[in-house]
Order: C-alpha cells, then sequence, then structure tokens
C-alpha cells in the first residue's frame, strides 16, 4: 500500500523543484509544474532567450496565455499530503519545503502557510504575516462565503442549463410547425394557381365556343343567302327569256322585291376575347324558299305523256287555286299556317275583318289569327302558276293563255298602277279606274333592262357573299389558332408562377433550415459552456468544502489561489433569442395578385 502511494506521488513531482506541486499549473505539452517554480523558469528565459519560452522537459515552446491551473491535479496532491506513511512524513508534513523549519505563520499578500524564515526572504519582504492561530477564523469565513456564494451560483448555472435545454426544445418545435406551414400555405397558393388556370381556361373555352358557334351560324347563314341569291338568279335569268305576255305577268311584285333586297352581312367579330357576335336573322326571308318544290317542265314524250301531263295539271291547278276568288293565284301571299291567297284577295280580306271584328284578322281556311306584318309573297308558288299558265294541255288551252280570265279578250295592255297585263275591259273597269296603262310592247323593253338591273346586283351580292363566306371561314382559322395561343399563354404563365413559388418554398425552407442551424448551434454552444462552467464550479465547490472539513494546514495551504480562482470565476449567461424578433414567412393574397395580373393584362383574357 505504501508502496503504491510513493509510485503516485513521484507522478505529482514538480520536476523543477523536485518537491510536490504546490499551485500546479500545466502547459499544452501536458507538464505540471508549481506556479512559483515556472513563473521563475518563464522570467529567466525571457531575459535569456530574449522572450522565447520552452518547457523544461520536453522543450517545447510555450506563451504565459498557455499555463492554464490544473484542478484535478491540485486535488489529487492535496490528498497526498494527507496520507501519513509514517510518523517521520507526518512530521515532515508541517514543515517549510525549503526552509524545514514549522509552517506557524501566514502571509496575508500571499495568503500562504510559511515559516519564519520565509517571513525574511526576499520574496514576503514588507508582507503581513500573523500567526496560523489568528487567521484561521477569519479564512473559515471567507472561504465560507465564498462557498455559498459558489453554490448559489452552481444553482443559477443549473437553472439555466434547464432554460437552455427548455429553449432548444422549443425551437425545435416552432422550426418543425414553421416548416409544416410553409408547405402548407405554398400547398395552398398552387391550389389557387390550379385553380385560377381551370377557371381561365374553362372561360377560354367558352369563349371560343361562343365565338366559333357565332361565326358558324354566320357562314350558314351566308350559305343559306348565296343560295337564295342563286335562285333568284336563275328565277330573274329564267324569266328574262319569257315571252312578253309572261314577262309581265305580276312584274310589280318582282320589281317591289329587286328594290327591297339587299345582302345582310354578319357582325364583324372584334380581333379581342369577349367580344359579342351576332349574325344576322335571316330565317324570314329563307321562308320563302322553303315552300313547294320546283317542279320540272313536262316534256313531250308521246301520247300516254301528253295524258299524264293534263292530268297533272288539273291537281296542280286545283292546289294553287285562290280559296276566296277560285281562280289561279295572282301575286300569292302566304300566312304562318301555310294557306296562300291572291294579294288583292287577302288584302280585301284583312280591310274587311279589321272592320268587322275589331282589327281581328283571322285565316279563311283555317281561322288562325294572323296581322298583316305575317303576310309574304310565296315565290316558289308564283313561279309554278307561272309555269303552269305556260303548260298547252291543248291548242285550245293555248289560245286561251293570251285571254284575259274574265273577259275573253287579248291581254294587250299593261297597268303600270298594279304592274299586271289587262284587256281593254279591265282598263275600263271599277278595279283599273283611274290607273296608268300602257300598250304592252312599249313596257316591256323598259322591264326587260329593270331586270338585267336586278339580276345584274343579285350577281354582284351572289359574289360578296362567296367572299363573305370565304371571309369568315379565314376569320374561324385565326380565331383558332388566336385560342390555341391564349391557352398555351395561359399555361405558360401560371407555369411560370408555379416555378416561382416552387422556388421561394425551396428558398423559405432552406432559410428556415440555416436559422435552426444558427440558433441550436449558438444554444449548444451556450449548454456547452454552461456545462464546463458547472464542472469548474463543482470541482471549486468540492475543494473549498475540502479545506473547510480539513486541517487548518491544508485550509490555509495555497489558500490565496483557491480564493482568487472563486472571486474571478463569475457566470457569463448565454445570449438568448427572442422568438417574436425572427423572420416568420407569411403567404401572400395570390388570388389579388392574380387579378393586379390581370388588369396589367399579364394574363391576358
Amino acid at each position: 500500500m505504501a508502496l503504491k502511494i510513493l509510485n503516485i506521488q513521484d507522478e505529482v513531482f514538480c520536476p523543477i523543484c523536485l518537491e510536490l506541486l504546490t499551485e500546479s499549473l500545466s502547459l499544452d505539452c501536458g507538464h505540471s509544474f508549481c506556479q512559483a517554480c515556472i513563473t521563475a523558469n518563464t522570467k529567466e528565459a525571457e531575459i535569456r532567450l530574449e522572450g522565447e519560452n520552452s518547457c523544461p522537459v520536453c522543450g517545447v515552446r510555450y506563451s504565459l496565455e498557455n499555463l492554464w491551473p490544473n484542478q484535478h491535479l491540485a486535488n489529487i496532491v492535496e490528498k497526498i499530503r494527507k496520507v501519513q506513511l509514517s510518523p517521520e512524513e507526518e512530521l515532515k508534513r508541517d514543515l517549510c519545503v525549503r526552509h524545514k523549519e514549522k509552517l506557524l505563520l501566514f502571509c496575508k499578500e500571499d495568503r500562504k502557510i510559511i515559516c519564519w524564515l520565509c517571513e525574511r526572504s526576499q520574496e514576503h519582504h514588507g508582507h503581513h504575516t500573523f500567526l496560523v492561530e489568528e487567521v484561521v477564523k477569519e479564512c473559515q469565513e471567507k472561504l465560507q462565503a465564498a462557498l455559498e456564494r459558489l453554490k448559489t451560483e452552481q444553482q443559477k448555472v443549473e437553472k439555466l442549463e434547464a432554460d437552455i435545454r427548455e429553449e432548444r426544445t422549443s425551437w425545435k418545435y416552432q422550426i418543425q410547425t414553421e416548416r409544416q406551414r410553409i408547405r402548407t400555405e405554398f400547398n395552398q397558393l398552387r391550389s389557387i394557381l390550379d385553380s385560377e388556370e381551370q377557371r381561365e381556361l374553362q372561360k377560354l373555352e367558352e369563349e371560343e365556343k361562343r365565338i366559333l358557334d357565332n361565326l358558324a351560324e354566320a357562314e350558314d347563314d351566308l350559305a343559306q343567302q348565296n343560295q337564295l341569291v342563286k335562285e333568284l338568279i336563275s328565277d330573274l335569268e329564267h324569266r328574262s327569256e319569257w315571252p312578253t305576255v309572261d314577262l309581265l305577268q305580276d312584274m310589280s311584285g318582282i320589281m317591289k322585291w329587286s328594290e327591297i333586297w339587299t345582302l345582310r352581312k354578319p357582325k364583324t367579330v372584334s380581333r379581342r376575347l369577349k367580344s359579342s357576335f351576332h349574325a344576322p336573322d335571316l330565317r324570314a326571308m329563307l321562308r320563302i324558299h322553303r315552300g313547294i318544290c320546283e317542279q320540272e317542265e313536262p316534256q313531250k314524250s308521246g301520247q300516254g305523256a301528253a295524258a299524264m301531263a293534263s292530268e297533272l295539271l288539273k291537281c296542280l291547278q286545283e292546289e294553287v287555286t285562290c280559296p276566296i276568288c277560285l281562280d289561279i293565284l295572282t301575286q300569292p301571299l302566304s300566312l304562318d299556317c301555310g294557306h296562300s291567297f291572291c294579294q288583292a284577295c287577302i288584302t280585301a280580306k284583312t280591310k274587311e275583318s279589321t272592320t268587322n271584328q275589331g282589327g281581328e284578322s283571322r285565316c279563311p281556311v283555317c281561322r288562325i289569327r294572323y296581322c298583316t306584318g305575317e303576310l309574304r309573297p310565296n315565290w316558289h308558288v308564283a313561279n309554278i302558276v307561272e309555269r303552269l299558265r305556260e303548260v298547252k294541255v291543248s291548242p285550245e288551252e293555248g289560245q286561251k293563255i293570251n285571254l284575259c280570265e274574265r273577259h275573253e279578250e287579248k291581254l294587250l295592255l299593261f297597268c303600270k298602277t298594279d304592274g299586271k297585263i289587262i284587256c281593254w275591259l279591265c282598263e275600263r273597269s271599277q278595279e283599273h279606274r283611274g290607273h296608268h296603262t300602257v300598250l304592252m310592247e312599249e313596257i316591256a323593253q323598259d322591264y326587260q333592262k329593270k331586270l338585267q338591273e336586278a339580276l345584274w346586283k343579285l350577281r354582284e351580292d351572289q359574289q360578296e357573299a362567296r367572299m363573305l363566306e370565304a371571309g369568315i371561314g379565314e376569320e374561324r382559322t385565326s380565331w383558332k389558332k388566336q385560342m390555341q395561343t391564349e391557352r398555351q399563354s395561359i399555361q405558360a404563365q401560371f407555369k411560370k408562377l408555379k416555378d416561382i413559388l416552387e422556388y421561394e418554398e425551396l428558398r423559405e425552407l432552406q432559410n428556415l433550415e440555416n436559422e435552426e442551424k444558427a440558433v441550436l448551434g449558438r444554444l449548444a454552444e451556450a449548454e456547452d459552456e454552461l456545462a464546463q462552467h458547472s464542472q469548474l464550479l463543482t470541482d471549486l465547490i468540492s475543494d473549498l468544502e475540502h479545506r473547510l472539513q480539513g486541517s487548518t494546514m491544508d485550509m490555509l495551504q495555497d489558500v490565496n489561489h483557491l480564493m482568487e480562482r472563486s472571486r474571478v470565476l463569475s457566470l457569463k449567461k448565454p445570449k438568448t433569442f427572442l422568438k417574436g424578433q425572427r423572420n416568420t414567412f407569411r403567404a401572400l393574397d395570390l388570388q389579388e395578385i392574380i387579378q393586379a395580373f390581370k388588369k396589367a393584362h399579364v394574363i391576358p383574357h
């Protein structure tokens, strides 16, 4: 047992004075020395080597800043000093290391026990010295006060350590919550963009459908107008080849129609979106060409064909007979119910109904109400009537064609007022009294010229209708291309916004990660510093408690250094991080931004 203690003593001897370490100081190389020995060695080396210091054992260079107290080694030395190996060793323990005299005095300046020879040495010259028994109580009180202060400090350190751990946990929770919130808000922003994109594309699709439907309707209406003009041109070309009697028959209706006919152009569609397009309503005019189909002229193909033609003629004559006057229709007008009448007959009937029935007019056949505005010319029936008039079923019938149906006189006069061919008896009748009549031959050339002018106008309208059809086709193609470009533009704009969101989300998460790393790193450093400070306090408190519980010699030995350590050891509070002062991410009002984009034409409509 004694041998082992002697072996340990060899490890705690100062390499300079070869005694047990007193106020041990260690270098970075690991070697330890008495404070007085290494200080004297350092001063001597600075004088001799011009400021360069090296370890007396290994020769490694050091500076005064590298000297640090080795408290663990000092504690071991103190415990070894208490071990009584023999009466001689115990006696030697109370003797001065240098002078081998009893340690009975206490130096107040150096706060250490000395002998009377030390008192007279140059090291303690002029110092205040007292007997050991006189300063014991004072040292005990100071050590006890230092101990109480250090224990209080230790409690503060423990509380700060607990606060730091709590703050670190709180920061971790807050950072995790913030990370989840950032992801949630960016997901919501992406959802808003997806919703806005779908809404914009839906609006564009509806706009495209509306515009293209309008263009298709306009194109259909122009095609119908073109067909109508084509039929009217064919009719006028056919009339221009008729005999004079047929040409002048019902001439007023034809000329009136040629004067009021105009090609109704479709409204142009603006190149900008959200513009309405309304195609012209041509249904009323087109109805006059949706009646009875044009019949082909019967061709002579023998006696059987002639008999069949005669029978067909009689059937057709029944169909084109006016239900009022029971004669073949003259200037036929049709009602919405489908029945047709002579213009003169239905006009007279309308006036009579208006007078007798308080303004109500009814169809003479089916009694359905009608108004004067619903009367419209039935050109298909009129053409069939004209063609029936041309048919010669027999020589007698052929001769009757040029005779007045009422008076059986030749039709040689033309009433310009009514636009009809009449005989000389018709001219003297009440119906044509006071009308302007001329010879048929004289007026034929004038009406032939008017027919040519009407024909020329219709051909121009036909050519213009074809050009308008082609223009609408080009416009539809242009709109489709514009809509496709707009669709791609919308998708590109929203993709750009989504890319911006993606970048901003990654940037916010990276900033949060950097902040987390910085804050938790500083908290970890503060926690480490507090742990080291706590350990120093624990060691120092243990040393003070050991001194107070030990002998007078142990308490006063190196007490100066111990009191200095307890004085300079102060708590450094770690820097706190206020959670309310950090910059947190706040999602923008994306819908408001999109509205601003729309106003600025960033996302066009």
